[in-house]
């Protein structure tokens, strides 16, 4: 896998920024992973830096499954 790049944007809507990663899944399906930072725009750097730092240690597809976990799954494990 290459290394992972992603970005850091405001919502205009909403005014909450966010960190977004574009990875390609085992079935060469590409998936982004999404997230809100609470404050600002050096908060969403950290944030996306942390998901970056996620996707090189355990995956892509480890860090797709736990970002798409129900309570049910959580709750049987």
């Amino acid at each position: 896998m290459t290394k992972p790049k992603g970005y850091v944007y405001k919502d205009r809507a909403t005014g909450k920024w966010f960190a977004r990663v574009t990875v390609t899944d085992a079935n060469g399906k590409r998936r982004n992973i999404k997230k809100t930072a609470d404050g600002g725009k050096g908060a969403a750097s950290k944030l996306l830096k942390m998901i970056i730092s996620d996707l090189e240690d355990r995956g892509a597809e480890a860090v797709i499954e736990t970002d798409r976990i129900t309570f049910r799954d959580l709750a049987e494990k």
